[in-house]
Formats: structure tokens, C-alpha cells, sequence
């Protein structure tokens, strides 16, 4: 499969049943941006770019990814919440708010939510807290799901919650390993599971507990209406849904670092 077909593919599949045109216009693209691309036209790296950007993929041109690092990542996590704590501490002392900051570790917000260091979600105003669980989904064979152990919180915005009625106390965020799902899900990124969302629908990304441990994978379904599990890295076939397997939630957000790991 050539890079280009590897590219329509993963348009086709994060499209999913958006509207094309709508999708383009949406991010200020001519409304036939998307169309023609999938239909067959060859974009120019710009417009590559801007599509991926479109529907939330990764525009990836470099050498080979390392594999997956499991303790690192459960390392960067709580480096990253405690960072997080202590600047927002240094903050509030520095503007005056409190004289010193206490409670558990943070992650910090998105959706315009601020980060903050509080037992009370309504610490932070027109905010709820999401755990930041010590565990990985698995974009391949399988992660240990061993560990639960929350080692902070993401702070969301509560109008984007509940919009897409969301309640934080049935979710977490986790990390990913392995690059089967990308790039929808790249190695080392952060997904939001919404743990009350366990009923499959044809084209959603799920986290599933299996015999091997945690995995990511898309829902999709076999000329017979069987019921698979789908990478979305060409280089990965589907599998069909294992019986035992249990739904632990939907995937509902993704961040990722922009920046590789400074090594000395």
C-alpha cells in the first residue's frame, strides 16, 4: 500500500460519519478539500497537513519510533503532575490567592480549564477533575492492567463534559503503547475513557481488558456482521472480538507531546 493510500485510509477512518464537506469548511478548508483527496486527487503537503489537522491526526515524516517504554511512561506521568502541582502553587502564592497550596497532584487543563492542586472540584471554577490512572492500553499486543493507582488529575472544562455527557467520575485517563492505532493514537499519548460507554457502535475506538492485558482498538465488523477489532495502522490486520473479552470504556480524547524525551 503506498504512503497516499496509507493516507485515505486513516482520512477515511477518522471521518467516520462526519460530513466531508462539513469537516472541511469546519477548519477553513474549500468545502471539496477532503473529497477530492479521498476520490482520488494528490494533495500537496500543505493541504496533507491541514487535513490531518482537520480531524485530529498526527502528520508524521521521520525515522523508525522507538517501542513502547511502560515505566517510562508511568514515570513521565507523575513527573509531569508533580511539575504541574508546584508551578501552580508558585502561581498562587506569587498573585497573592494563598499563602501555600496543598492537596493531591494535578494534571493540567484543557479546553481553557486552568490547572489547580484541590480535593474539590469546585476549587476550580467552571472545571471537573478526570483521574490520571497508572496504567496503559495497549496499541498492539496487549498492556499489563495490573496497576490502577491514580497518580493525579486532568482538569476538563465542565461545559465540554457536558456536552458530550460525560460524568468525570466514570472516567480516565490513561496512556497508550505501541503503534498499531496510529496515528490516530500515537506511542506515549493519553486518552480520556469514558468507562459508562461500554455498548459497541461500529467505528469507535475502545479500551478492552483481555487475556493479555489492556488494549485500544477500533470496533468494526466482518461481511458477516461479526464483530472485529480493527488497527488503524495498515500494518495491523483485524482480529476477530474476543468472546471474554470486557469493554472497560470508549475512547474519547487524545493529547500527545509534540516533543520527543531530552536524553543527555
Amino acid at each position: 500500500m503506498s504512503v497516499l493510500e496509507e493516507f485515505r485510509k486513516a482520512l477515511r477512518t477518522a471521518l467516520a460519519d462526519r460530513s466531508l464537506a462539513g469537516t472541511a469548511v469546519e477548519a477553513g478548508l474549500p468545502r471539496d478539500a477532503i473529497r477530492s483527496v479521498l476520490v482520488g486527487h494528490d494533495p500537496r503537503l500543505s493541504r496533507a497537513v491541514e487535513l490531518a489537522d482537520a480531524l485530529g491526526l498526527e502528520f508524521y515524516v521521520g525515522p523508525p519510533r522507538a517501542g513502547p517504554d511502560h515505566g517510562a511512561i508511568r514515570k513521565q506521568l507523575r513527573e509531569v503532575a508533580a511539575e504541574l502541582e508546584r508551578l501552580q502553587a508558585r502561581a498562587a502564592r506569587a498573585a497573592g490567592l494563598a499563602p501555600e497550596v496543598t492537596g493531591e497532584a494535578t494534571v493540567g487543563g484543557t479546553d481553557g480549564s486552568a490547572p489547580a492542586s484541590a480535593n474539590d472540584a469546585d476549587d476550580v471554577p467552571g472545571a471537573r477533575p478526570v483521574d490520571v490512572v497508572e496504567l496503559a492500553a495497549a496499541a498492539g499486543g496487549g498492556a499489563d492492567a495490573a496497576s490502577e493507582e491514580v497518580v493525579g488529575r486532568l482538569w476538563f472544562s465542565r461545559d465540554w463534559l457536558d456536552r458530550r455527557g460525560l460524568d468525570p467520575a466514570r472516567c480516565a485517563v490513561i496512556g497508550v503503547t505501541g503503534e498499531s492505532m496510529e496515528p490516530t493514537l500515537p506511542d506515549g499519548c493519553s486518552i480520556l475513557v469514558d468507562r459508562a460507554r461500554t455498548r459497541r457502535r461500529r467505528g469507535r475506538v475502545y479500551v478492552l481488558r483481555t487475556g493479555d492485558g489492556l488494549i485500544a482498538k477500533r470496533a468494526g465488523k466482518d461481511d458477516d456482521g461479526g464483530w472485529l477489532l480493527e488497527s488503524d495502522h495498515p500494518a495491523w490486520a483485524p482480529v476477530p472480538w474476543p468472546d471474554d473479552a470486557e469493554t472497560v470504556g470508549e475512547v474519547i480524547w487524545t493529547a500527545r507531546s509534540l516533543i520527543g524525551e531530552v536524553r543527555q
